[in-house]
């Protein structure tokens, strides 16, 4: 009887043993779970403050750090082919070393770690990645810690929210036909990023693009394949602005600008490299190849004092002479580069193709019909003040010239009367 008593006694002492463990483990998954949803609920505080993704990607990294407990988080996204890191304000676009296995993970969607690191692809609602955290923790992860950070784990779910959110406002500031940037796209971009650039005495210039006679591809093969020249000449634009800071904006119709952040010497060579891969290209549709060019005009802007609120304005100011320079490209017979006036002393012309002569030879030069065809200058008053005093000076030449011609014709005609009465 005894010993069953003791042996009774042993199993209850054992029972209330089992039981306070398993109460204060549930008491540290309860103060786990609270910290959790703390930890949560404060990130979800910060998303809903957020006004800029730069924001909502500096978030993203502290409740990684908190749910991990990880010495090191960044989010590194992708935008155009573009990746790029913050600090919460500014983005700082990089060429990670690892781009081809962010890359991977990006496509896979799935984590990948190697030694103390881990990349962990970061996704939107529709589960496509807009980019990665790399997270790094000395000693490395455990299983637990990165299931948290797991697709469909609830920290990762709340991300996915928060990404979603820039991913409806990237659609806003993008060009719906050419995936360029639109006019939305561009403010947004000279607050965020060109004055900073411009701010750290970088030089910035502006490429402004109009295709062509545009208006004749639609007109011969319909506003379908004008949509595919767009489309075609957008990709084009698109893939030489993938360095760094530039981006490429689509301003209405036909015209497209870039902002690159380089001098005019270099604007121009890209400028020219456009160019030649425009003409040299071929837009397919419905059964045919349709071959557009391309004027460029390039200006380096001279913008000493920008400030968020007044970027647009001063912007719009530059811009106007690197639009003077593309209608001076059209007027002197399209498909080519011109320098504006004003950043030509800083430009070195060498890279610059040289517009072909419109004057077949001398003998156009007195020829009067010639001198007066003015059919191929537009209407419209020359925004250029250097190109409308050289058409005026064209002009008085001749008018010269003419009246050199009728001079001589009435001394021919005179002589011809003094032959006729002898």
């Amino acid at each position: 009887m005894a010993m069953n008593e003791n042996t009774l006694a042993e199993e209850l002492r054992a029972m209330r043993e089992e039981m306070r463990a398993m109460r204060e483990q549930m008491s540290e998954m309860i103060g786990d779970t609270n910290k959790k949803l703390e930890v949560i609920g404060s990130f979800v505080a910060a998303i809903n403050e957020s006004q800029t993704f730069e924001k909502t990607m500096h978030a993203v990294e502290n409740v990684t750090k908190d749910v991990t407990g990880c010495d090191k988080a960044d989010f590194i996204a992708e935008d155009n082919g573009k990746f790029f890191s913050t600090d919460g304000e500014v983005r700082t676009y990089i060429q990670p070393e690892n781009a081809d296995e962010i890359k991977k993970v990006m496509e896979t969607g799935r984590i990948s770690v190697r030694g103390d690191a881990a990349i962990i692809p970061v996704q939107s609602g529709n589960d496509s990645s807009v980019g990665v955290i790399i997270a790094e923790k000395i000693g490395g992860f455990d299983s637990a810690e990165l299931a948290q950070l797991e697709s469909g784990s609830t920290v990762m779910n709340t991300v996915k929210l928060a990404v979603e959110k820039e991913m409806n406002h990237r659609m806003a500031v993008t060009d719906e036909l050419t995936s360029l940037k639109n006019r939305d796209g561009l403010n947004e971009y000279l607050k965020n990023t060109l004055c900073d650039v411009i701010d750290e005495k970088k030089p910035v210039s502006i490429l402004m693009c109009d295709i062509d006679h545009f208006k004749s591809v639609n007109d011969t093969y319909g506003h379908d394949a004008g949509d595919v020249v767009l489309r075609g000449v957008a990709d084009i634009i698109s893939e030489n602005t993938r360095g760094g800071y530039d981006s490429a904006f689509r301003m209405g119709g036909e015209e497209m600008a870039c902002v690159l952040c380089c001098d005019v010497n270099e604007a121009t060579k890209i400028a020219e490299r456009i160019r030649t891969e425009v003409e040299n290209a071929s837009f397919y549709y419905n059964g045919q190849d349709i071959g557009v060019t391309l004027s460029i005009g390039v200006h380096q802007m001279d913008a000493k004092e920008i400030v968020p609120e007044n970027a647009r304005i001063v912007f719009d100011a530059e811009l106007k002479y690197a639009d003077n320079a593309v209608y001076e490209a059209k007027e002197s017979g399209r498909n080519q580069v011109i320098i504006s006036a004003e950043s030509a002393p800083m430009a070195d012309r060498s890279d610059v193709q040289q517009p072909e002569s419109n004057i077949a030879d001398e003998q156009d030069i007195l020829d009067k019909d010639n001198l007066l065809d003015r059919s191929n200058i537009s209407p419209e008053m020359p925004k250029n003040d250097h190109f409308k005093e050289t058409i005026g000076k064209m002009s008085d030449w001749a008018d010269k010239v003419i009246e050199k011609a009728e001079q001589l014709k009435a001394i021919e005609q005179e002589q011809n009367k003094d032959g006729a009465a002898r």
